[in-house]
């Protein structure tokens, strides 16, 4: 199976941080609009209450103010809305993981330990993705489409994007786990994104109005 190539823009991927937590406490990608921000839910609420005092930092260190905007009730996906101009001018777009292609997909996240010397304290990492499955959730009032795939990435990618051919968004990394002694991680579909919070009717209203 052939890797995948693409450029996207510098700013597209972000760390969030917390203000009163230490180390980032996540990752997170501009997603359909500049002022958009997407990750998973549980990265920026504790016990269903937003997060407050937020900034997503890009990899060249700039920062910027941001906001929970908009999280599903069910799935574990969420918005955030920068309060300052952001950097990036070139938003990630949505892809389907079906029609992806053959060359596999790409995990992006933060990484929180430096296993090597010449790492930065805090960066994103990518991670080839060659083989995968796809699991449906059926929740009251939503059904959620789950793609496993073997990684050893950490804590730090939940909300990172998981991107098929053309650099498409076709998840978003949630959650790692063990299974017979082997690291696998899940992305919930970007479908659960586009339909669960309205994001998609806002963004056509924006195409219709500018």
């Amino acid at each position: 199976m052939s890797h995948l190539s693409f450029d996207i823009n510098q700013y597209a991927i972000q760390l969030i941080r917390d203000s009163n937590v230490e180390h980032p406490i996540g990752t997170g990608f501009c997603f359909l609009r500049p002022d958009w921000i997407a990750t998973a839910k549980h990265v920026v609420l504790v016990d269903g209450v937003p997060r407050r005092n937020l900034k997503v930092v890009f990899t060249d260190g700039l920062s910027r103010s941001a906001e929970v905007y908009a999280w599903h009730p069910e799935i574990d996906i969420a918005i955030l809305r920068l309060l300052d101009p952001g950097l990036c001018k070139i938003p990630l777009f949505p892809a389907y993981i079906r029609f992806t292609g053959q060359q596999g997909l790409i995990s992006a996240g933060y990484k929180p330990s430096c296993s090597q010397k010449d790492e930065r304290l805090f960066q994103i990492v990518v991670n080839c993705v060659e083989t995968w499955e796809i699991e449906h959730r059926s929740r009251i009032n939503s059904e959620e489409e789950i793609i496993i795939f073997p990684s050893d990435i950490e804590q730090g990618h939940s909300g990172g994007p998981l991107f098929g051919q053309g650099g498409g968004v076709v998840g978003i990394v949630i959650e790692i786990f063990e299974q017979e002694g082997k690291s696998y991680a899940r992305g919930t579909s970007i479908l659960s994104l586009l339909d669960g919070i309205e994001i998609q009717r806002d963004w056509q209203n924006d195409i219709i109005n500018s």
